[in-house]
């Protein structure tokens, strides 16, 4: 059985997908609180990780890095959001080479907001141009940082996948968007007609298998559903499966600036994503369409 190193273990879409694919992997974990087995310990603000998570390991899947939702994108929490993931991988590629360990692959996430937040007069593929903002910014550093880890010869293959809102009962930006549609009422924030690019979770961690199972997998996938939808549509349907009504309520987008801020943005723009690329792999979604994948994530 391969053994398998996921940062973040504090997050919930590492714990998913550890659940899922529990027996699949020898699976760890490294966390700055390390509790049970199979847990090490790092640190990347410190530079401190310890070099027993990396023996014997076959695959690394980066996940950790501080949210970009929730916060105030103060000057502070800027460079957090940066170094939390950069850092990162730098402390990883000092480790393997420390270490004299190459590994099969190395995955990192990235995201959508790579393309810009407003780009949605165009169709983005992964060949696409990096944006301007903030965001881009910091995707931009993440996915460079990452290169290290081919420019030194540290992994066969990687890849990087730019995620989309990841859709969960639990966690991520569906529970937010879901306040009110149990009720039938439909928070629209701004004009509801920026577009949404999206995954089911289970999709995702099935797609984090697809990569590192497929030695044909390097490079930069767009991991966003098939279907293309805004965020009205989002609310709206959800409203609809819970009551079968959809009572629409727009909320103008100075209260969502005046509550988040810069990171307003994520709400309140958006962008279209191909996911040609991944599909064309060989990757199959399970759900494609928003629909469905909303019934099944609610169980309606």
């Amino acid at each position: 059985m391969e053994t398998l190193l996921i940062t973040g273990a504090e997050g919930m879409i590492a714990n998913h997908f550890a659940t899922l694919y529990d027996g699949k992997y020898n699976i760890r974990f490294l966390s700055r609180r390390p509790v049970g087995p199979n847990v090490y310990h790092w640190d990347p603000a410190t530079g401190i990780i310890d070099p027993a998570a990396l023996e014997g390991v076959d695959h690394v899947l980066h996940l950790s890095g501080a949210s970009l939702f929730g916060h105030r994108w103060t000057t502070r929490y800027r460079n957090e959001i940066i170094s939390s993931r950069a850092d990162a991988i730098t402390l990883i590629a000092s480790a393997l080479m420390a270490q004299g360990i190459r590994l099969s692959s190395f995955v990192s996430v990235s995201a959508t907001g790579y393309y810009g937040m407003d780009t949605e007069d165009e169709l983005m593929y992964e060949t696409s141009k990096s944006g301007k903002d903030f965001v881009s910014k910091v995707c931009l550093a993440w996915e460079e940082e990452a290169e290290l880890l081919h420019v030194e010869n540290l992994a066969e293959r990687l890849v990087i996948l730019r995620l989309g809102l990841v859709f969960s009962h639990y966690f991520g930006a569906l529970p937010y968007m879901a306040k009110g549609c149990r009720m039938g009422v439909a928070s629209i924030l701004g004009t509801g007609k920026q577009y949404v690019p999206w995954i089911h979770v289970n999709d995702l961690c099935r797609m984090f298998h697809f990569v590192i199972q497929n030695p044909f997998a390097h490079g930069v996938y767009n991991a966003v559903a098939p279907e293309k939808v805004t965020y009205r549509d989002v609310v709206s349907t959800l409203a609809q499966l819970h009551t079968g009504r959809a009572c629409e309520v727009w909320v103008p987008s100075p209260i969502i600036r005046l509550f988040y801020g810069e990171a307003s943005d994520l709400l309140l723009k958006g962008n279209r994503v191909s996911c040609e690329k991944i599909e064309e792999a060989g990757f199959e979604f399970l759900h494609p369409e928003l629909e469905e994948a909303l019934e099944h994530i609610y169980q309606l």
